[in-house]
């Protein structure tokens, strides 16, 4: 999965289960359209899980972004085929046919520019627990993937955090901390 979605502008898993180490948001199906309606030019992936049991958490937190099809809290899972149905229908019927002028970085741009700023934050003592590091990384992922950023602007969040890091490097060596 990591293969088929590096090139992704955007990448949405399609679940309804909700849990400690799944995405804190997820899209209706209507608003993940209006969300693909903005992204621009580039490979959308929109990943289904397994009839029998869905997605697992690592298959959700490779993804920036998740859509829940609202249902009846009597029947809340839907088949794979209708769930296909549902979100591309509405895709369909909501994405109008003119060019986004911008064109956003892919997925895997946007994880090593996370993976840089999540090194920088290490670097000046951020992170607090081992675990707060990957979090901190999924986050900064899945926020650069869904603001859908042009290179430059990318590049420019990188230097954020990368100059961050310099500064109070160059404090820590001159004793200003």
């Amino acid at each position: 999965m990591p293969e088929a979605v590096k090139d992704s502008v955007l990448s949405v898993a399609a679940t309804r289960r909700r849990g400690k180490f799944r995405k804190h948001s997820a899209l209706s199906p209507q608003q993940l359209a209006q969300t693909v309606e903005k992204t621009g030019e580039g490979t959308i992936s929109i990943v289904f899980g397994r009839e029998s049991d869905g997605l697992t958490d690592d298959e959700v937190a490779m993804c920036s972004q998740v859509v829940t099809i609202p249902t009846s809290d009597q029947f809340p899972s839907l088949n794979l085929s209708q769930a296909v149905q549902i979100i591309t229908y509405t895709l369909f019927d909501t994405i109008k046919t003119y060019p986004v002028q911008a064109n956003p970085v892919t997925q895997q741009r946007c994880e090593d520019a996370a993976q840089r700023a999540s090194e920088a934050l290490d670097g000046i003592g951020y992170f607090k627990l081992d675990q707060e590091k990957l979090w901190t990384f999924r986050f900064l992922r899945d926020v650069f993937v869904r603001s859908a950023l042009t290179e430059s602007e990318i590049q420019k969040m990188e230097k954020v955090f990368v100059k961050m890091a310099r500064i109070k490097a160059h404090k820590d060596i001159n004793g200003n901390a």
